[in-house]
């Protein structure tokens, strides 16, 4: 009994915030891996949104991601696993956001929850966080698939199925972090703005260079059939893709990028030829 006493003076939470393997295993037969914090996170989501993928595996939580290639010449599709999108297409999969440290996820979780008392949070955000509950955190790929466009803009992301306006195609999801913008230091081809008040001069952008989901590869257009909706789900932001208008199996999906996209790079005009 003392020695069960012993093992709760500390949490699974905890060891997987400081990655302390030996301890996980300790706790793992008095905690469950799903009870909430103070905070209202699990030890698995600690783990998730801090890629401790060591303590993923022994939660029990297996990465079982796929994703569909499409060959335009041939029309044939493979099917990749985590590997096989990280040595054809360069990125490592999550349909999570992603942190450097656990100091960022505290930061972002209370300035959230300060806006959201202070009324600061648009209606919106509550309204689609609540809509899109269900869908979140899922792997939502098979209603895709990836094809290459051409040399100029690479691979784009085309509808396997029907989706009808509001449809959730998405998350944008990637590695949440500060960018100055005096730094060249990163390469903000895959960055999106995360929409939350900072520093003059430093803005929190998602980072989808390497962690990532499918919508990564979404291309900008400026007749756009799909759009960003932002939703707060009690905790985060989610940067979600959302269908505009109906979208036919076969079209490439588009939105938006934006002007300060477009600021210091050349906008690029092309037809998918289907």
């Amino acid at each position: 009994m003392m020695l069960q006493r012993s093992k709760k003076k500390k949490s699974l939470h905890y060891a997987v915030q400081t990655c302390d393997l030996p301890l996980l295993k300790e706790l793992l037969p008095y905690q469950q891996p799903d009870e909430k914090d103070k905070l209202g996170i699990s030890a698995i989501q600690w783990a998730q949104w801090l890629n401790r993928q060591e303590c993923l595996e022994l939660l029990g939580i297996h990465n079982h991601y796929t994703l569909r290639l499409k060959d335009k010449e041939t029309g044939n599709i493979q099917t990749l696993d985590t590997f096989q999108c990280q040595k054809q297409l360069h990125f490592m999969p999550s349909t999570q956001l992603v942190f450097p440290s656990a100091k960022h996820i505290f930061k972002m979780i209370k300035g959230l929850k300060r806006l959201h008392h202070l009324h600061w949070l648009e209606d919106q955000c509550h309204w689609q966080g609540v809509l899109y509950k269900d869908q979140l955190n899922k792997n939502l790929s098979e209603k895709i698939y990836i094809q290459h466009i051409n040399k100029t803009v690479g691979f784009g992301v085309i509808a396997a199925q029907n989706f009808q306006p509001g449809d959730l195609i998405g998350e944008y999801t990637g590695e949440v972090r500060h960018l100055s913008m005096f730094s060249s230091l990163i390469d903000t081809t895959y960055t999106m703005e995360y929409p939350v008040p900072s520093w003059p001069g430093i803005r929190w952008v998602t980072n989808a260079g390497y962690f990532g989901d499918f919508t990564r590869f979404i291309n900008h257009s400026h007749k756009p059939n799909a759009k960003i909706a932002v939703a707060y789900d009690g905790l985060l932001l989610r940067l979600l893709i959302v269908a505009q208008e109906t979208i036919n199996p076969n079209t490439e999906i588009t939105y938006n990028y934006g002007s300060y996209y477009w600021k210091k790079r050349k906008q690029i005009f092309y037809t998918l030829q289907q």
